[in-house]
């Protein structure tokens, strides 16, 4: 069981590198384009910003996966080692209940302007609006399972 979640993950983060990867290189092509043949593409500009984007939705995940994301731990490192870890749990808990509150709202959201067609592309938006509560799902996964590890550590202290 633990080798296939670790098989996921691992997709998980090559997809990523791919989407990274995919934005760089595009970027690259286009302005060589615009630069030195004159050409501009609608489409691209657009493209990009959409690849841009997905690589913060989904990097965020990687981010909670390895507990890299923003935090103000200045206070809660001086508490005692109980205190800070309850106060550590607690920060996954809100971040936790935050990632709720974003999957269903974005989900209601797409529902009500998801069929409108991107500009440059002539895609539906909510293909590139469903970023949002993958990623919130995914993100609360994370918390969860850093919380059930707090649990899980044998020493409290």
């Amino acid at each position: 069981m633990k080798s296939a979640i670790e098989k996921i993950v691992s997709i998980y983060e090559v997809f990523c590198r791919i989407l990274l990867l995919s934005m760089m290189s595009l970027v690259i092509i286009f302005v060589f384009m615009r630069y030195f043949f004159g050409m501009t593409f609608v489409w691209a500009e657009e493209l990009i910003t959409m690849l841009f984007i997905s690589t913060t939705y989904f990097g965020a995940v990687l981010s909670m996966k390895y507990d890299e994301h923003i935090k103000i731990s200045l206070l809660s490192e001086k508490f005692p080692p109980l205190v800070h870890k309850a106060a550590e749990i607690l920060n996954y808990l809100l971040i936790f209940l935050l990632q709720i509150a974003i999957f269903y709202t974005s989900l209601q959201w797409i529902g009500r302007v998801g069929n409108v067609l991107t500009n440059g592309l002539r895609v539906p938006i909510r293909f590139f609006y469903y970023m949002m509560p993958i990623s919130s799902f995914l993100i609360g996964l994370y918390c969860l399972i850093h919380i059930f590890m707090f649990f899980k550590k044998e020493d409290l202290a």
